[in-house]
């Protein structure tokens, strides 16, 4: 490894046993970390006070040759002889002096390794001890540590050879990332339209080290298109991708993409970090080795076979093989896919992983290539995580609960006299001066009374623990109130939701510095437009930022986009108006028979439209506030299952509105009434006049821009394939004006939205549907014989028809089941081919296997398919049948 520089790393981490022993250790959300560093820092202030000889935080750093270990000393004493010191707190000094006895325990070893760093700086041992402070009651105890030099230089050398290892493991993984870096490929011989454009945008931004903002609709290939030049940028470069969602079922589009490239022979592996509620094996999510077999001995069931690297090898750790493997080996699933996470080359996980503390890649590092997906949901999802709140309900239904604990009713009381106080002055919605003293009381007294709890309970505790809920509540509000600056307002409200509330207006800065850690960061949507708005939301920096918009792939005579100016649903006018986009509904509809969807600002407009529609024939299907996501699925598969004349009425913004494809005849039309501008709001004022105190449109900021892709989001639900054939009715004056026009896709019009306005609308809609013409398609491999004999019979009988290279644009699994689901006459699959004859056992095979293994070789498919709108008809090549099927 000559040549090669050294591996910098921290005290605490080189004293860690290679590889990790022992049962998982979850502690209290947050609490050891949080009370520990109050009463670290308070410890650190009095000694610089009262011994002037203390120095606190003192750099050190030891040069080993291949590695440097480094970190900050707590405290160290210029005497003679001097002094290194390590503050440790705990909820039970007795208990850690006990376990302080073993020589391998890590803070032994942390405090000599700092000793040994200090003499090998000056040339003298210090005396080396721990100062263990309580976290209940702040009492302290010195221990002296004392070195058994024979037992030291042995375990340091057994570590540094340990770590030889690990680096020596690490260089010969960074070979292997260079050289599939330098030997990947895209995975398709040709490229969709707009999609090689955008692969060398993105090429550019991941060597550039720069930010790029992509708008793009459905069709495009973005997935791949992004991900493959920053994943070749990535192993080139030693790092990993990390591609987020706002969504765990978002992931699946991703990992089909790494299947593919896996498919065309390259040596990649990706891990999906799904929700600890949805890994769990357990009934109850109780994250406690007391409670838990998966936790209890977790590192030396993990790291006593080769399960990471039995991992890895399969390529795809999606939450299904990791809860196989769980199962199998008796290991948590939720932390066996934290554990592969620096081991693979892209990491697929929710926004919370990256953008809330202390969870994923916070290193900085580290310098991971960064792909944010449906970015436009991430600025308000970044206000939410910084704008905690205190609710009196959760204060009184604590007090309920915590019965004889004389520190949480301290804590209670506290809280309960800060309510009386605000709700002296009214209940309504107002701004209020931080309390920033009386919540840090609460705060200190929480941590005082978590800490003397815990050591009660010997440190386990149910994990709806309403001691601990308390302290938690308390210590999450404080943590933020004390960072908080001009772009945050604290609000009181009384009544029935009474609470003391943080509300950031800008999550801007935030996001910034979370996406300062990343080399390169590409943030996608099919609604990031005006882009200098999303630019300044998402945190982007301006000086290295790039925008690209792309229009739709698809034929465009396939879509119909028609602005209705006439109505108007601006909140002064819906009771005039709801008649009126009744009739429009029922209009519209009338000219075809098919499914559509009716997207709404809000559910009250939409009950008021309701009211009047009368659809004849047409089963109307309404979401509701209450509804639960099995409730929703129920009413999506009505569409998935082909049923015919129905119509959803369906609110933008909402769980229908976006992330779902409805391809060919599932949905034949949207009609979006008005933007979806947020509800206006005391919160959503507080934005507005936040932004317009930057000297911003704060109308815009707060209302338009949010509720217009909420807008464009509900009318992609509409043309998802090149066949579909479908129309967006976009019915609201207000589309026409600015600032509205301004977030309009750029292809929806040539020069002006004003192009969209028709004065025969329904004669414009009945013409589209008349032009209507049953589209064929042909799939297959072009240097087929049967294949070229089918699309020669098509063109010598004069029959327009699309033909679809499987090599250069496979279908997705979902297509190929549809396509299994509709083969009641077995006709699908070449039995007398190769590829069948190779395989075992397929009389037991259910349709999931078939299409998995047509996915992964589609020349097990009898060729050509010829499709009708989607469906099925016939396979191979029979010209009498063709007549018969075709020709009718």
């Amino acid at each position: 490894m000559s040549g090669q520089p050294s591996k910098r790393i921290s005290v605490r981490e080189f004293v860690l046993p290679i590889p990790p022993k022992g049962s998982l250790s979850f502690g209290v959300g947050g609490f050891g970390a949080t009370r520990g560093q109050e009463i670290h820092t308070r410890i650190q202030a009095r000694k610089k006070r009262t011994e002037p000889d203390y120095q606190s935080e003192v750099p050190i750093v030891g040069d080993f040759g291949f590695l440097q270990i480094g970190g900050r000393i707590d405290g160290l004493y210029h005497r003679k002889p001097p002094c290194v010191e390590e503050i440790k707190t705990t909820t039970s000094i007795k208990r850690l002096v006990a376990a302080l006895q073993d020589p391998h325990h890590i803070y032994r070893l942390q405090v000599l390794m700092y000793g040994y760093l200090y003499a090998l700086e000056n040339g003298v041992w210090p005396e080396c001890r721990l100062l263990l402070a309580s976290s209940y009651d702040e009492s302290q105890l010195e221990i002296a540590i004392e070195i058994d030099t024979a037992f030291f230089e042995s375990w340091l050398e057994g570590q540094l050879n340990c770590w030889r290892d690990v680096i020596a493991g690490q260089a010969i993984e960074q070979d292997r990332r260079r050289r599939v870096g330098e030997g990947i490929r895209f995975p398709f011989k040709q490229y969709r339209k707009g999609q090689f454009e955008l692969c060398q945008k993105v090429a550019e931004t991941a060597l550039a080290q720069r930010q790029l903002m992509v708008q793009a609709p459905t069709g495009l290939g973005k997935t791949m298109a992004a991900l493959f030049p920053m994943l070749q940028q990535a192993l080139l470069s030693q790092r990993r991708v990390i591609y987020v969602t706002p969504k765990n079922s978002q992931h699946r589009v991703v990992l089909d993409a790494v299947q593919m490239l896996i498919h065309q022979g390259h040596n990649i592996s990706a891990t999906v970090v799904s929700a600890r509620q949805k890994a769990c094996l357990k009934d109850e999510v109780i994250c406690e080795p007391g409670y838990c077999e998966h936790a209890r001995d977790y590192y030396d069931r993990l790291y006593g076979g080769d399960v990471i690297s039995n991992l890895i090898n399969q390529g795809v750790l999606d939450l299904s093989l990791l809860r196989d493997t769980g199962i199998q080996s008796s290991l948590c699933p939720y932390e066996l896919a934290k554990d592969t996470t620096p081991h693979v080359d892209i990491v697929v996980c929710d926004y919370n992983y990256i953008f809330t503390a202390g969870l994923l890649f916070h290193d900085e590092e580290t310098k991971d290539l960064l792909i944010v997906d449906e970015a436009h949901n991430l600025p308000d999802r970044a206000r939410d995580y910084l704008s905690p709140v205190l609710r009196y309900e959760q204060v009184r239904e604590t007090e309920s609960r915590i019965q004889g604990n004389s520190l949480a009713s301290a804590v209670v009381k506290r809280l309960t006299t800060l309510f009386r106080h605000l709700r002296q002055s009214g209940d309504t919605f107002r701004v209020i001066d931080p309390p920033i003293e009386q919540i840090r009381l609460c705060a200190e007294e929480a941590g005082k009374m978590a800490a003397e709890h815990l050591a009660r309970h010997s440190g386990v505790v149910h994990h709806e623990d309403p001691v601990i809920g308390l302290f938690q509540i308390v210590q999450t509000f404080y943590a933020q109130l004390d960072k908080i600056d001009e772009r945050f307002r604290v609000v009181y409200e009384g009544g029935n939701r009474e609470r003391i509330q943080i509300i950031c207006c800008d999550a801007s800065e935030f996001l910034r510095q979370v996406l300062k850690r990343f080399q390169s960061v590409v943030c996608m949507s099919a609604t990031l437009k005006p882009f200098k708005f999303f630019e300044h939301q998402l945190g982007l920096e301006a000086n290295r930022t790039d925008s690209l918009e792309f229009g739709s792939s698809f034929p465009v005579e396939n879509r119909l986009i028609l602005i209705v100016p006439q109505v108007s649903s601006h909140y002064r006018e819906r009771t005039r108006q709801a008649p009126r986009y009744a009739e429009l509904i029922e209009r519209v509809i009338s000219l075809r028979k098919g499914n559509y969807f009716v997207f709404f600002p809000s559910y009250a407009f939409l009950n008021q439209v309701a009211k009047p529609l009368s659809l004849p024939g047409y089963k109307v299907l309404k979401q509701i506030p209450e509804m639960t996501a099995f409730d929703l699925r129920k009413m999506v598969m009505q569409l998935k299952r082909k049923q015919k004349n129905r119509v959803i009425l369906a609110v933008q913004g909402g769980s229908l509105a976006e992330g779902l494809d409805f391809p060919g005849e599932e949905i034949c039309g949207a009609i979006i009434v008005g933007p979806g501008l947020p509800a206006f709001s005391p919160e959503r004022e507080l934005l507005r006049g936040y932004f317009n105190g930057q000297g911003l449109d704060g109308f815009a900021y707060a209302y338009v821009f949010p509720g217009m892709a909420r807008a464009i989001q509900a009318a992609g639900r509409v043309i998802r394939t090149e066949t579909d054939k479908g129309c967006i009715i976009c019915a609201d004056r207000r589309y026409l004006q600015a600032p509205y026009q301004d977030a309009l896709p750029a292809d929806w019009f040539v020069n002006s939205p004003k192009e969209l306005v028709s004065s025969t609308i329904l004669q414009d809609l009945e013409g589209f549907w008349k032009g209507e013409k049953q589209m064929w398609t042909v799939l297959g491999i072009p240097n087929c014989d049967k294949v070229r004999a089918a699309r020669k019979w098509f063109k010598a009988n004069g029959i327009d028809y699309e033909f679809r290279d499987l090599r250069v644009s496979p279908l997705t699994r979902d297509q190929w089941m549809e396509l299994v689901n509709q083969d009641q006459g077995n006709q699908l699959i070449n039995r007398k081919g190769p590829v069948f004859r190779g395989l075992k056992d397929t009389e037991t095979w259910s349709p999931e296997r078939w299409a998995d293994q047509l996915r992964a070789t589609p020349t097990l498919m009898k060729r050509p398919a010829i499709l009708a709108e989607n469906k099925l008809v016939i396979t191979g090549f029979d010209e009498q049948q063709y007549e018969k099927l075709v020709l009718g």
